[in-house]
Parts: structure tokens; sequence; C-alpha cells
């Protein structure tokens, strides 16, 4: 199945700080040759897992007071990549219009013909 993972790197040494495990999202198949995801499943698992990373961080101090369970950290940036290149339609909010339709999607497998037949 295809998942989300997150790791904290220190950026001078880059060694491995936190990560968190693979969060898993779904590859739906509506129709036969079809395959979309959901481009909120996305984003769900991506906040999920690099809060798993950051909350997996050793504590930047070694005494901890009882009082306060949060801890701050200097993160300077945050890298997303994917494995191949996808579309999402979005509204004039910055939602969703669809599922996103992946690589592996064949629906237009006849136009692409045609198209190739031309070429």
């Amino acid at each position: 199945p295809a998942s989300i993972r997150a790791c904290c790197f220190d950026a001078k040494s880059g060694q491995i700080l936190g990560k968190s495990h693979a969060v898993p999202y779904v590859t739906s198949h509506p129709r036969p040759g079809w395959a979309e995801q959901s481009p909120t499943d996305w984003y769900d698992n991506m906040v999920g897992a690099v809060r798993r990373a950051v909350e997996s961080l050793p504590s930047s101090s070694s005494t901890s007071s009882s009082s306060s369970s949060s801890t701050s950290y200097n993160i300077r940036a945050i890298c997303c990549d994917t494995t191949c290149c996808s579309v999402v339609a979005l509204s004039q909010d910055h939602t969703p219009l669809r599922p996103c339709l992946l690589w592996m999607d064949a629906r237009s497998a006849k136009q692409a013909k045609q198209i190739m037949d031309v070429a």
C-alpha cells in the first residue's frame, strides 16, 4: 500500500534524529483501469507523519518539568517529495475538487493511442 513517512535530520551531520513509521493511505479503483487517491488523505497523513517524527525527537534538555509538557525545536525547513508527478485540481479556496488520477490510471488509453497514431 501507498504510505507517507517523515524523518527529522540534523542539518550539519545528516544524522536522523527522529522518524515516524509509514502512514498508509488508500488507492481506490472505482472502475477497472482507474486509479485514484485522495489529496486530503495525503495532507492529513503527512501532517500526522511529521507530527510523530517531531514527537520522536529526543528532548532538548536533560531536565524535565512536570508542569510543562511542551518542548520547542529549532526546525529550519520542511521538505516534501513524491515518487511521481500528479495534478490535483483545486477550488478557489484551495480544496481538492476530486480525487487525484494516478500515473497508473488508464481511462485515457484510447485517446493516448489516437495521439500516438497521429505523431
